[in-house]
């Protein structure tokens, strides 16, 4: 259990600041999260959209807008994305990595 405790520290702890990705840009009036840009501001910042942003911009839509849940708070909303995204990566890791080892598959 001591060598899991190693793994799962740091990422509760990285769970718990997701916030500060939306804290501290407000409080230095620096806009949005770093690299969460639209094509609007991406063209404020640099002065133009690059072409292939330009191209694959509708490509892609988020499945919670925002990283929100409906009904919960912004903040609180984004660090439940983040808990459900940690969640998604480490379960996906431990699935491919029964595979791989084998674990997954039926013993004689």
């Amino acid at each position: 259990m001591k060598k899991w405790w190693k793994l799962w520290a740091p990422l509760a702890l990285l769970v718990l600041l997701t916030p500060l990705g939306l804290w501290i840009p407000g409080l230095f009036g620096a806009g949005g999260a770093w690299g969460e840009w639209g094509k609007r501001e991406l063209a404020r910042i640099i002065g133009y959209i690059p072409g292939g942003m330009k191209g694959l911009a509708g490509l892609w839509h988020a499945p919670a807008t925002n990283y929100g849940i409906a009904g919960m708070p912004e903040k609180l909303g984004y660090m439940a994305s983040a808990v459900i995204g940690v969640a998604v990566i480490v379960i996906a890791g431990f699935a491919i990595g029964r595979v791989l080892s084998g674990d997954g598959r039926k013993r004689k």
